[in-house]
C-alpha cells in the first residue's frame, strides 16, 4: 500500500513526476527525458548558436545549433560574418586600409576607412587638387589622385601653387 507501479520502465527519477522517458528535454540542467544526457541539442528553450571559428562574436547564418549553452565552435548569437577565419572581419568591425572587407558590406577599403589618406581632386593633372574637393581614400581613385591641394584654377595645368606668373589665365 502506498506504492504504485508503472507498466513502463526507464524512469530515471521516481521522486520527480516531470522526469520520465516520454517527456521533452528542457534547458534546466536536468536529464528530463531519461536518456543519460543533460540539456542536449534541441532542448526546449535552447538558443541558436552560430559557428564562430574566429571567436569574434559573429557566425555565418548557415551553420548553427540550438543549444542550452554556447559550446565552441558554436558560440555566436549574431550572424553576418563574411570571413570566419579572421577575427578582425565582422559586421561591426571598422573598415581599414588593408585589402579586406572588414565590415562585411561587400566593399574593400571604402572611403573614410581607418588609416585612409586625404586625396584631392585634380582635374588638370598638374599634381595639385582643389581645396574644397577631397576624399579620404586608401589609394588614389580617378580624379582624386593627389595629396597636395591649393589649385585655385583646376582647369589649367599651368596654374598651381608652384607656378610663377600667369600662363594662359584671363585675369580680367
Amino acid at each position: 500500500e502506498g506504492y504504485y507501479r508503472s507498466i513502463s520502465s526507464g524512469d530515471c527519477n521516481d521522486n520527480d513526476a516531470t522526469v520520465h522517458p516520454n517527456t521533452n528535454e528542457w534547458c534546466d540542467g536536468n536529464n528530463n527525458d531519461c536518456d543519460n544526457a543533460v540539456d542536449e541539442e534541441g532542448a526546449i528553450d535552447c538558443t541558436l548558436f552560430y559557428r564562430d571559428d574566429d571567436a569574434d562574436g559573429y557566425g555565418k547564418g548557415d551553420d548553427f545549433k540550438c543549444l542550452c549553452d554556447a559550446t565552441a565552435p558554436y558560440s555566436a548569437t549574431k550572424v553576418g560574418d563574411c570571413d570566419d577565419n579572421k577575427s578582425t572581419v565582422h559586421p561591426n568591425a571598422v573598415e581599414s586600409c588593408d585589402g579586406l572587407d572588414n565590415n562585411c558590406t561587400g566593399g574593400v577599403d571604402e572611403q573614410d576607412a581607418l588609416e585612409c589618406t586625404l586625396y584631392f581632386r585634380d582635374d588638370d593633372n598638374d599634381g595639385f587638387g582643389k581645396d574644397d574637393d577631397s576624399r579620404c581614400l586608401c589609394a588614389a581613385d580617378g580624379p582624386y589622385s593627389v595629396t597636395l591641394d591649393g589649385d585655385c584654377y583646376d582647369e589649367n595645368p599651368q596654374v598651381h601653387p608652384l607656378q610663377t606668373g600667369w600662363f594662359g589665365v584671363d585675369r580680367g
